[in-house]
């Protein structure tokens, strides 16, 4: 695929009372609210919620919410519909009745905090369409994803192969080569933006480059709590992946290698070199700890 221009046009959206009647686009925008639900033992820790509420002194529900809702504005619109003798399936069904409420109510009959942040979702809702290249099925041998540029989307190039398989049983679907270079890609976060969030994403391949690519991303009000990646490589690989000249621009994540299999042989080359990534928490994050992978400078620079 090269040299193409794919663009989501900028337009006005219908009024959010109309967006929120269709089942997908409201269940976004709950999770936008509130996410990753769990009771636990109170001795527990959870770092990936902001929100933590004291059941009976041995439970808490902790949570993923809308970073201007703090936790008395939650415990307070919660009231009596959350107790002691709540079990965890009545406080997750709580919990979710209140979002519910929260994003199909008017304005009068929602507290404050809450109507506060589905005016700010109504306020940053842009057009940005959910994906630019998709390659997926269960068979691709030569993935060429050359010049183009690509505009106002969710995920920039997605190239993952996967057969119809609830149980996933037998080996992974491999792709053969796999070259995504010299894209320019503009990412546009809406509100409601809570799947997959990525530029450029790479599944199982025996040969992988991603190089010369620029990819920005526009946040618009509202958005930065939707974590984001830059490049992210997941799955089983072959014996040869590079990683260059990219540069990365307002991405949380620069670029993320996370390898199913071992590293390889000494006949094997891994690399990820030169790339750019200003202002992400890490230009490039190796959490399997691959060594012939340089996530710092001077390979590398955040």
């Amino acid at each position: 695929m090269t040299d193409n221009l794919i663009s989501t046009a900028v337009e006005d959206l219908p009024p959010i009372r109309v967006l929120v009647q269709d089942r997908t686009f409201r269940a976004e925008l709950r999770r936008s609210l509130v996410s990753r639900v769990t009771v636990a033992p109170s001795t527990t820790k959870d770092v990936s919620a902001n929100i933590e509420l004291p059941i009976d002194g041995k439970q808490v529900v902790r949570f993923l919410s809308a970073p201007e809702i703090k936790t008395a504005d939650w415990k307070a619109a919660l009231g009596n519909t959350v107790s002691a003798q709540s079990t965890p399936q009545q406080i997750r069904e709580a919990i979710a009745a209140l979002a519910e409420r929260v994003v199909m109510s008017d304005r009068e009959a929602t507290p404050p905090p809450f109507a506060r942040w589905m005016q700010r979702m109504k306020d940053s809702l842009v057009a940005s369409a959910s994906q630019g290249v998709v390659v997926g099925g269960t068979v691709a041998e030569d993935v060429r994803v050359l010049y183009n540029r690509i505009e106002n989307v969710i995920q920039g190039v997605h190239v993952a192969l996967s057969h119809a398989d609830p149980k996933r049983a037998g080996p992974p679907d491999v792709a053969g080569t796999v070259v995504v270079r010299a894209n320019r890609i503009t990412l546009l976060l809406p509100p409601n933006a809570v799947r997959q969030r990525h530029g450029v994403f790479v599944g199982s391949c025996e040969s992988l480059v991603v190089d010369d690519n620029r990819i920005r991303a526009v946040r618009p009000t509202g958005t930065s709590n939707h974590l984001l990646d830059g490049i992210r490589v997941f799955g089983v690989l072959g014996p040869f992946l590079v990683i260059e000249r990219n540069l990365i621009e307002g991405c949380d994540f620069g670029i993320e290698v996370v390898p199913a299999n071992p590293a390889p042989a000494k006949q094997a080359l891994w690399r990820v070199l030169h790339n750019v990534a200003p202002n992400a928490r890490s230009a490039v994050s190796n959490p399997r700890g691959v060594p012939f992978l340089q996530p710092g400078p001077p390979w590398n620079v955040p």
